[in-house]
């Protein structure tokens, strides 16, 4: 079948907990994503691949609004275009529910992320020092 792309279900949980606990260091918990994917709110897509997933991106929209809360690619898998085809893809979804705006909170210290963001056309709006604790975040927005 190739490289696709398709929502997640809860089907998807064992996978998606793994790219998040090689991607993150306070990963989030198998219960935060039960919530995310039972919320009718929230946009999950997993990018499919042999032998199976190798990303993910999560978001939520509301009220002409959506938060680009997270995306991972197992890090094997990185660097070659991965995480843009998801944004693009997660980006189209919301665009589809009515949402005319992203917003995003980045650890100042994720360069690649930094770079991925940039390059999409997102500006930087606003600090929240220490956010991460150990890191601050930046805000960042883009119009749909």
């Amino acid at each position: 079948m190739g490289m696709h792309l398709r929502r997640a279900d809860a089907d998807d949980l064992a996978a998606l907990l793994v790219i998040e606990s090689v991607s993150y260091p306070e990963p989030w918990d198998e219960a935060t994503f039960r919530s995310f994917l039972a919320n009718p709110s929230a946009v999950c897509l997993v990018l499919v691949d042999e032998p199976g997933i190798i990303g993910y991106a999560l978001g939520l929209t509301s009220l002409g609004m959506s938060q680009l809360l997270s995306i991972a690619v197992f890090p094997a898998r990185r660097g070659s275009g991965l995480a843009t085809q998801l944004l693009d893809a997660l980006v189209a979804e919301c665009r589809a529910r009515g949402a005319s705006y992203m917003r995003l909170e980045v650890r100042s210290a994720n360069r690649s992320a930094r770079r991925l963001y940039d390059a999409y056309g997102f500006s930087m709006i606003g600090l929240r020092p220490r956010y991460y604790g150990d890191d601050d975040a930046l805000i960042m927005s883009l119009n749909l």
